[in-house]
């Protein structure tokens, strides 16, 4: 019997190495470099690097303990402020401009559209539009009685950002629900309209529980993205005003970037990888949680 050369059987596992070293190095291994420097004084001299245990976490809920929890309340209100608008409006989109007719085409374009633009462009035109003195918005509010500072509004200010960000990536939600219902066959539908359901009920009994996986994805994806979201926000008011735009990564991101009085007594890039670890197993553990969460409630269907 004629035997493949070796050559021809190690090149069937080819691709599984290569995604598995892309992985590792594009992900495994900065998470282990991170964790690594997190319990050491290092500020990117790496001839000057000691071990300092857990110093670092000691001050980070310690000594900073006010401006983490203010980062961690804002990250949470931010991420549910995103991923449930992002899903519920996605999904009534998806299912509203379905059929494709020239009017629903034009809709989804538009919808789409901002998540192609980019978040410098996004994030600078909403930052002219919502300006307290020369933009668009606060002049029509002006005119009716109701000028705000908006994006400088202690009040307004995190569910602008929140606005923003939906407006920017509804389209993802919206196409995903879309392909999703697609793959739905239509055969199941007339069935259920000769038995006599209404539109309610074969949206409740038919498309709901067979868009679980793509509900699945995009609820994975959307709160992953809100959890690590800081781009915008620092377009946008670059966390304040007083810190109420300030999310975790953002908080990590100015660390890193600018430093802090604690951050350069103890080291600024350790004590940022030290925060930014523990903003790492919070999204894990969410994930985690809203994954089982989600697959029990899909088994339910």
């Amino acid at each position: 019997m004629f035997k493949k050369p070796l050559w021809s059987k190690i090149s069937v596992y080819l691709p599984f190495f290569a995604a598995v070293f892309l992985f590792s190095f594009f992900f495994l291994l900065p998470a282990f470099l991170n964790l690594v420097f997190s319990v050491t004084d290092f500020d990117g001299n790496i001839n000057q690097i000691h071990y300092i245990g857990l110093q670092n976490f000691v001050r980070a809920f310690t000594l900073d303990q006010m401006r983490i929890s203010n980062s961690l309340f804002v990250t949470l209100v931010f991420t549910i402020g995103s991923v449930i608008p992002l899903n519920t409006l996605g999904l009534a989109l998806a299912v509203l401009a379905l059929d494709d007719t020239l009017y629903n085409r034009v809709i989804r374009v538009i919808v789409f559209s901002p998540a192609i633009l980019g978040t410098i462009v996004v994030g600078l035109t909403w930052r002219l539009m919502l300006d307290p003195t020369r933009g668009p918005v606060n002049a029509f509010l002006q005119k009716i009685g109701e000028g705000s500072a908006l994006l400088g509004d202690l009040t307004l200010s995190l569910p602008l950002v929140i606005f923003v960000r939906v407006w920017m990536y509804l389209g993802y939600t919206m196409l995903i629900y879309t392909i999703g219902l697609k793959a739905i066959n239509s055969s199941i539908y007339d069935a259920a309209v000769v038995d006599g359901a209404s539109s309610f009920q074969v949206f409740r009994l038919i498309s709901l529980p067979l868009l679980i996986p793509a509900i699945l994805v995009n609820l994975f994806f959307t709160t992953v993205g809100a959890l690590n979201t800081y781009d915008i926000i620092v377009v946008l008011t670059n966390g304040g005003p007083l810190d109420r735009t300030t999310t975790l990564p953002l908080f990590v991101y100015r660390i890193l970037t600018s430093g802090s009085t604690i951050a350069s007594r103890y080291g600024t890039l350790a004590y940022g990888t030290a925060i930014s670890t523990v903003h790492f197993i919070l999204v894990m553990l969410a994930a985690l949680v809203a994954y089982i969460i989600l697959r029990k409630a899909a088994s339910s269907f």
